[in-house]
């Protein structure tokens, strides 16, 4: 099971797209304003979804200020779903934080005590202990930001 895991969050970029997928349809389905929307075919509500996949999926990113960035802009933008469709609640934006942390604390926290599970036993031999904590560290702070953004979408989306 831990090997399932270790796999699930080093590539929690793919997961992630997979597992918002129904929370965009449930919010697709429930929120268009528009009633010609529903009488569309099933076809172009799939590829809307699939759009909406491309832009609130997790995206990959090259350093420590990339994940400092999408994770400002999945605060923001999970923020600003859940104060347009909750009218203002600002109780509904701390569930969502704290739902968003929660799995970012639990992806991190695995992260970092399963870390050599993670990547190549061939870089572990290579490396410093030094090299090897500061990787560890920046690796589990990465997850943390891309666990975040699911958890914060997935809520903000079933509203």
């Amino acid at each position: 099971m831990r090997v399932f895991i270790s796999w699930l969050i080093a590539n929690l970029e793919i997961v992630g797209a997979i597992i918002l997928l129904p929370f965009i349809w449930y919010f697709i389905s429930n929120h268009t304003i528009d009633p010609a929307f529903q009488a569309k075919p099933m076809w172009i509500r799939l590829a809307l979804a699939s759009l909406i996949i491309a832009f609130m999926g997790s995206s990959p990113t090259e350093g420590t200020l990339g994940d400092v960035i999408n994770l400002c802009m999945s605060i923001a933008g999970a923020g600003v779903i859940i104060l347009m469709l909750s009218h203002g609640s600002i109780g509904q934006l701390v569930i969502g934080g704290v739902i968003g942390i929660v799995c970012g604390i639990a992806t991190a926290v695995f992260t970092a005590t399963n870390f050599y599970d993670l990547v190549s036993l061939r870089w572990l031999y290579s490396n410093s202990a030094t090299a090897k904590f500061e990787a560890s560290a920046l690796y589990s702070f990465s997850r943390f930001c891309i666990a975040f953004h699911i958890g914060a979408y997935a809520y903000a989306l079933t509203f």
